[in-house]
């Protein structure tokens, strides 16, 4: 762990002056983790907890988001993980990025607008966005072992061509 310091973050920031590590866990976001048997992707479950934190007050317009090497070991992810989640988030306007100071939840965000994880969607919805995220694993997987099959062939057609 490092030594935090605050001197850079605004005032609302869930950081504290002189606490070891990254405190913003420990305010509501240290219970979180991604659901192995959870249909929504790693990237939409930490979004979602996000969102959660958000809607809830944990995370109010201004504060300061966990960092991502925060989020990567708190959730075991890798960085592409965490970047894809704030990038569903900074796409529905509910986070922005500072170079050089952190992710910030957006000023403008209305938490009770927000509803509580799932961005508002229905079990029905999630449940389609699962299926679709296994349709293209499988196209992927398909598409992997044409491209196998049309190397094979032509291997064959070299070697009959060499005979």
């Amino acid at each position: 762990m490092y030594w935090y310091t605050t001197a850079h973050l605004p005032k609302n920031s869930l950081a504290t002056p002189g606490v070891r590590g990254d405190r913003r866990l420990a305010l509501g976001l240290a219970a979180m983790a991604v659901e192995a048997n959870d249909p929504r992707t790693k990237q939409q479950q930490i979004a979602d907890d996000l969102i959660t934190a958000i809607a809830s007050g944990t995370l109010r317009p201004g504060d300061a988001l966990p960092s991502a090497r925060a989020l990567m070991k708190q959730y075991s992810v890798s960085n592409q993980t965490v970047q894809n989640a704030f990038k569903a988030l900074k796409a529905q306007n509910l986070i922005d990025g500072r170079p050089g100071r952190g992710t910030f939840v957006h000023a403008d965000v209305d938490p009770a607008a927000l509803g509580t994880g799932t961005m508002g969607k229905s079990s029905e919805f999630i449940e389609i966005m699962s299926r679709l995220g296994r349709v293209e694993d499988e196209v992927r997987g398909l598409k992997h072992r044409l491209l196998q099959i049309e190397n094979e062939r032509q291997d064959e057609q070299a070697g009959e061509g060499d005979s």
